[in-house]
């Protein structure tokens, strides 16, 4: 008896969890849907094709190479049903990614011939012309490539996203055929900042206009589009304003509330630079706080800052692949500290850093409050599991706990947390740094896949607060921020996902020793920190 899958699961839904990282949870509703079985349905055919080609790309060696021609297989049945010229161009594509080179060009040639003979298609102008491109680099004709690829630009203008996508699928094609990649340049998007520099500035004065010329300059010749840091007075305002007046898109991220940042950091070295504070924060795309601290100048929260900024810079890159780079501004003895720390940390080997020497105006002219160090506050990257237990019998609930439960116990073994407590059916386990969190986290999730078990874990990295429960003596920490699970990522709770928050991935992106890719999750507001799927970890 065949399956009704109209009642069962949605293609579409089928689609999304993979998108978000759940290859294998979307693997298994595409068979127990009986998709599988569907050999005349070109939707069911093509989202196989789609399937497959992920986990190619998750693969490696003879491997990646024999799931590629899968998918290849998948997407051909698809288009003989249906036939479309984006069909044909993922055969075309899929079989060159597995060594079948003749055979791609042959599918090549068709979608050019159909895309010469045809005048109605049901996809944007947009993918005609990127399938145009693809098809042509897969042939040889590099002109014919880049006409298109000038074609799709324009119609795409601002849409990066789709862009990044085609640049990426373009890069592997060359990469497949041996072929330089220096033509793809000129498409790429404006470029990532991130901004830090020393406060040591009097407003308007000499060394301010030198700064300036020098930061119009870089914006100028990186294509900058996209800038990150924080609006201290200073270095940071001075590179903001620039950026803002350039055109690019400011993407502000402070340590702690707007009132309490500009009280610290700006106000008290002068009322003409809270005025410029302000009228950037005004101007900016989006500003992010990532503390509830108050006080004293919290080192923990500035670091948190400091990563977050830089990390968004190289995540925004990799997203669009564009490019990223970091602009500093020491003083004349290589500060101050919290600079010098943030160009050292920068991952220079990949992504390119521009320093700029400006001696400080002379004496410290403002007094501040001095940066704290606080024993009971850092920086911990947790990873947060609950089985959703909808659906499930009592006694189904029971087995399942029990059997995450060796999983996770299995995993401290192996990576041991700082921190961990096990509730309610639900685990919490601390790391020091996110690529410690995302290696254990992995390791769950393969444990979990062995065992045919699918649930969530959510990932958070931020200022934690430490104290001691007065009834049990145990040590327990709280987030000094908002948590992932206020920033709504039960609306995005789909079985085998791995979410995680903004400072997380960022973090990671800073860290380099992590490879991944991640799916933006777009839902809320721009001052509210995004959420991201990891779709592959390795």
């Amino acid at each position: 008896m065949t399956k009704d899958v109209g009642r069962l699961c949605p293609l579409s839904y089928i689609s999304s969890l993979a998108k978000a990282g759940a290859l294998e949870r979307a693997w298994h509703l595409f068979e127990e849907s009986g998709y599988l079985d569907l050999q005349c349905d070109s939707a069911a055919l093509a989202v196989k094709g789609r399937l497959l080609a992920e986990r190619a790309f998750r693969s490696s060696g003879e491997t990646q190479r024999v799931v590629f021609g899968e998918a290849a297989h998948a997407f051909d049945c698809a288009d003989r049903i249906q036939g479309a010229p984006w069909l044909r161009n993922n055969v075309a594509t899929y079989s060159l990614l597995s060594g079948d080179i003749e055979g791609a060009q042959k599918c090549a040639r068709e979608v050019l011939d159909r895309l010469s003979n045809q005048d109605n298609f049901a996809e944007t102008a947009y993918h005609v012309a990127a399938t145009r491109a693809e098809s042509s680099l897969i042939v040889g004709d590099l002109d014919c490539a880049e006409r298109a690829m000038r074609d799709a630009a324009n119609y795409s203008c601002e849409n990066f996203e789709d862009r990044a996508g085609t640049l990426k699928r373009l890069s592997r094609i060359c990469l497949a055929l041996g072929a330089k990649q220096e033509w793809l340049e000129p498409f790429r998007p404006p470029s990532s900042v991130h901004f830090v520099g020393h406060m040591g500035f009097l407003s308007g004065k000499d060394a301010e206009h030198a700064l300036a010329g020098d930061v119009e300059a870089f914006l100028t010749r990186q294509r900058v589009g996209f800038a990150y840091g924080a609006l201290a007075a200073g270095a940071d305002l001075i590179f903001a304003e620039r950026a803002l007046d350039f055109g690019a898109k400011l993407h502000v991220i402070l340590p702690t509330a707007v009132d309490i940042f500009g009280r610290q950091s700006v106000e008290v070295f002068g009322q003409d630079w809270l005025r410029r504070f302000e009228s950037a924060l005004a101007r900016a795309a989006s500003v992010v706080t990532l503390t509830r601290v108050a006080g004293l100048h919290d080192a923990s929260a500035t670091q948190l800052a400091g990563e977050v900024g830089m990390g968004s810079a190289i995540l925004n890159a990799k997203l669009l692949a564009g490019r990223a780079s970091q602009y500093v501004v020491f003083d004349e003895k290589g500060g101050g500290a919290h600079t010098a720390n943030l160009a050292l940390r920068w991952p220079k080997e990949n992504w390119d850093q521009h320093v700029y020497v400006a001696k400080r105006d002379g004496r410290k002219t403002y007094a501040r409050d001095p940066i704290a160090v606080l024993p009971d506050r850092e920086c911990l990257a947790t990873l947060n599991i609950k089985l959703d237990a909808n659906g499930f019998s009592a006694e189904d609930e029971i087995f399942l706990v029990e059997e995450i439960e060796n999983i996770i116990i299995k995993c401290v073994e192996l990576h041991p947390p700082l921190h961990y407590i096990s509730h309610d059916g639900g685990w919490k386990l601390s790391y020091i740094t996110p690529a410690e969190a995302v290696i254990a986290g992995s390791e769950i999730k393969s444990l979990a896949e062995i065992a045919g078990v699918f649930f969530s874990i959510r990932g958070d990295y931020g200022v934690v607060q430490w104290n001691i429960d007065n009834i049990s003596g145990a040590m327990n920490s709280y987030k000094l921020g908002k948590s992932i699970s206020s920033l709504g990522y039960e609306r995005f709770g789909s079985p085998d996902t791995f979410v995680v928050d903004q400072s997380f991935v960022a973090a990671l992106a800073v860290d380099q020793t992590i490879h991944f890719s991640v799916e933006p999750i777009d839902y809320q507001d721009p001052d509210e920190e995004s959420l991201f799927a990891l779709t592959s970890i390795r």
